[in-house]
């Protein structure tokens, strides 16, 4: 076409932010892991000043987000999930800032403390034994932590708090669908479980809600 597509910058750090402001068409982190909402704002504040800086509108600029999400539908489920070796593999190996989580006073990273998924977690130097080692010191409580963990209302509950603080686009992965039988369990459940999340989201924001949303999807 006439232009390129639009590019979000992905990070947290500075050096992030600023180009996400004075380069990019918006900015993109992970959350809950990349830190809870106070933060998330801070930072969201940063690219618009760095725009507004550049001469460009900071209202252009795209604020989405990866969620990190576990959710069930029930809180039975929630635990069963927070316990098993692949989501607390997950929890604690893809953590992009480790002030994030130093900040949580769970642990020091079994990893290294300043450990960074980015710069660290280099797949083929990682066998069985060394990620079973990890996983053993990983609690639940990191799970968590570095998810957005419940039934569909306590997810909501969580990410609206990002919303508040200036979040516009939301893109939910609900990683307690690898935990199953099959590739990605039940995908029916996990879409319904997902759709729930979001429908109270547009309900409580008062955002258009698509008529095949209309109602409270029976999850359970």
């Amino acid at each position: 076409g006439e232009k390129p597509p639009p590019i979000l910058v992905a990070g947290g750090a500075p050096r992030a932010l600023r180009i996400a402001g004075e380069l990019g068409d918006g900015w993109v982190t992970m959350l809950p892991a990349g830190g809870p909402p106070e933060l998330y704002a801070k930072q969201g504040q940063a690219v618009r000043e760095h725009a507004e800086r550049a001469g460009r509108d900071p209202d252009a600029l795209r604020m989405y987000a990866l969620i990190l999400g576990c959710i069930c539908a029930t809180e039975e489920e929630v635990q069963v999930a927070t316990e098993h070796p692949l989501l607390r593999w997950d929890a604690i190996a893809l953590i992009p800032d480790p002030e994030v989580f130093a900040s949580w006073g769970v642990m020091e990273h079994p990893i290294r403390p300043d450990y960074s998924y980015a710069r660290d977690i280099i797949s083929m130097d990682w066998s069985r034994e060394d990620t079973l080692a990890v996983i053993e010191k990983c609690p639940p409580e990191i799970v968590r932590r570095a998810r957005a963990t419940g039934t569909p209302k306590q997810v909501a509950d969580e990410l609206q708090g990002y919303i508040d603080a200036g979040l516009e686009w939301l893109n939910i992965i609900n990683y307690a669908a690898f935990i199953g039988s099959g590739s990605f369990a039940d995908a029916a459940q996990s879409l319904a479980l997902v759709t729930e999340t979001v429908r109270l989201l547009r309900e409580r924001n008062g955002q258009p809600i698509p008529p095949g949303m209309a109602q409270p999807m029976q999850v359970a």
